[in-house]
Formats: structure tokens, C-alpha cells, sequence
């Protein structure tokens, strides 16, 4: 395994790439404390980092080993943004729900009158 992963690393260095990603099932303990070893994090591209309000969800983690300063300020910006986008939209969903219970509750009490 470790080899493989130098080689993965070799590989995409040697082609100019930034660093390298992978998701692991969150389930699998052991990948996690090898990929951990190998110097891999939870990227902040990893859903429970952009979704908390969904993270019960992923059953998986997004890693990365990034090597370019260039590339984590991206990943961190788009990160930021895709947050941004889901509180939006968990904000817009639970008005929704909002606004249709205060109808419901308007059209309720109305009949009752």
C-alpha cells in the first residue's frame, strides 16, 4: 500500500498536478489510519466540511495531500463557497417549511372561526 500511494504521489508530481485526492468510506477505520500516516487530511472539500447540516449523510471522507500553495488556497475558496451556497440553501428550505406551516396554521385557525 504505502508504495503504491509513493507512486500515486510520484506520478502526479512528476505530471505537474497539485496534490492528490481520494475519498475513503468512513466506515473503513483502517484506510483512515493508513491514509493519516501517509500525511493525508480531511479536505476541506469533504462534505461534513461543507454540508454540516447534511454531514449524517456522506458515509465517505474526501482526502488530500496538497503540495501547492496555489492549489490549497483554491480548494480553500471554493470550500468557503460551496458552505456558503449550502447554508443558503438549508436557510431557504427551513423558511419554506416555515412560511408553509404559518399557512397551514392560518388556514386551520380560520376554519375554526
Amino acid at each position: 500500500g504505502k508504495f503504491l500511494m509513493f507512486l500515486c504521489e510520484s506520478l502526479a508530481k512528476r505530471a505537474g498536478m497539485s496534490g492528490v485526492m481520494l475519498t475513503v468510506q468512513k466506515a473503513n477505520q483502517g484506510a483512515m489510519r493508513f491514509y493519516s500516516g501517509a500525511k493525508y487530511v480531511v479536505s476541506l472539500l469533504d462534505p461534513g466540511k461543507v454540508d454540516p447540516w447534511g454531514a449524517a449523510e456522506y458515509d465517505y471522507h474526501i482526502l488530500d495531500k496538497l503540495w501547492d500553495p496555489a492549489c490549497k488556497l483554491e480548494v480553500e475558496k471554493t470550500a468557503q463557497a460551496a458552505w456558503r451556497e449550502n447554508k443558503r440553501r438549508v436557510e431557504a428550505e427551513r423558511f419554506s417549511a416555515d412560511a408553509v406551516s404559518a399557512r397551514v396554521m392560518m388556514s386551520s385557525s380560520s376554519r375554526g372561526s
